[in-house]
C-alpha cells in the first residue's frame, strides 16, 4: 500500500517538473525575429571581415609602406562594430 503511493507521489512530481521545464523553455526563448537579427548581423560581420582581409592582401602586394596605417584602422573599425554588435545584442534581448 505504501509503494503504490510513493509511486503515485513520485509520478506527480515527475510530470510537475517536466511541465516546469517545458513552461521555461517557452517563456525564456527569444522571438524569430530577434534570432533572425542577431544571425544576420553575425554574418555581416564575417563577409565584412573577409572583405577586409581580401583588401588587405590586395593592399600587401602593392603598398606595404603605407599599410600598417591602413590596418590599424581596419582592426580598430572591426573591434568597434563589434562591440557595437554585441551591444546591439544586449539591447535586444
Amino acid at each position: 500500500m505504501l509503494a503504490k503511493l510513493w509511486k503515485k507521489v513520485l509520478m506527480l512530481v515527475l510530470i510537475i517538473a517536466c511541465l516546469f521545464n517545458v513552461v521555461t523553455k517557452l517563456v525564456k526563448s527569444l522571438s524569430i525575429d530577434k534570432e533572425l537579427l542577431s544571425s544576420a548581423r553575425y554574418i555581416q560581420s564575417m563577409q565584412d571581415q573577409k572583405k577586409a582581409e581580401e583588401e588587405k592582401k590586395k593592399s600587401n602586394s602593392t603598398n606595404n609602406t603605407s599599410d600598417t596605417k591602413t590596418e590599424k584602422n581596419t582592426v580598430n573599425n572591426k573591434t568597434k562594430n563589434q562591440v557595437d554588435s554585441k551591444k546591439n545584442e544586449v539591447k535586444i534581448r
